[in-house]
């Protein structure tokens, strides 16, 4: 008797892992193809994990801000928050097709994660100014903001006028971002 619920346990833990590794790519797939082929820039978005209209997501944000806290490198720092940016806007997107009319919550919190984005910014500038090599992380945030208008623009078209208006807001921030991160680049 043993025997046979360890062989179903073993089969039901290996099912599951199965489940995960090929059912999650399929779930994060509409994150990388938001904008048309001509369009699309290389750089991919990561799983967002909690919505922001889940129950425990005030658990997960206070855990990022601990986190935060901790770091004290301007470059990592820099790429903690490009990463809390990046998990936020992937979590706006798939609420905008799970759920269009949270829109205010969508834009919400696409404002916070570009408030990260803005912060990752100035950890970035800090770091240069300290000496450190940025260069590659000033590539990535190029890339991230242009993935990030992108996907920005791609959300609005399924809100009302006024989630729209505040997205647009949004884009044009975000795109001011990418010269932004220029200006870092060309600061000796």
């Amino acid at each position: 008797m043993g025997q046979q619920i360890r062989q179903t346990l073993s089969f039901a833990v290996f099912f599951i892992l199965l489940t995960v590794i090929f059912a999650l790519p399929l779930f994060a797939s509409p994150l990388v193809s938001s904008g048309s082929a001509a369009t699309d820039i290389n750089y991919s978005l990561p799983y967002p994990g909690l919505l922001p209209d889940n129950p425990l997501y005030v658990l997960k944000a206070v855990r990022d801000k601990i986190v935060s806290m901790l770091i004290s490198d301007p470059k990592s720092k820099a790429e903690f928050d490009l990463l809390q940016a990046d998990k936020r806007l992937s979590g706006a997107f798939v609420l905008s097709k799970q759920y269009p009319v949270k829109g205010q919550l969508v834009v919400d919190t696409i404002s916070k994660g570009e408030n990260y984005f803005s912060f990752a910014l100035g950890q970035a500038k800090l770091a240069h100014d300290q000496g450190v090599e940025v260069n590659g992380l000033l590539d990535q945030l190029e890339n991230a903001a242009g993935k990030h208008e992108q996907v920005i623009l791609g959300i609005e078209s399924g809100l009302s006028k006024k989630d729209s208006e505040q997205l647009a807001f949004e884009a044009k921030r975000v795109s001011d971002f990418i010269s932004q991160a220029k200006k870092i680049r060309s600061q000796k």
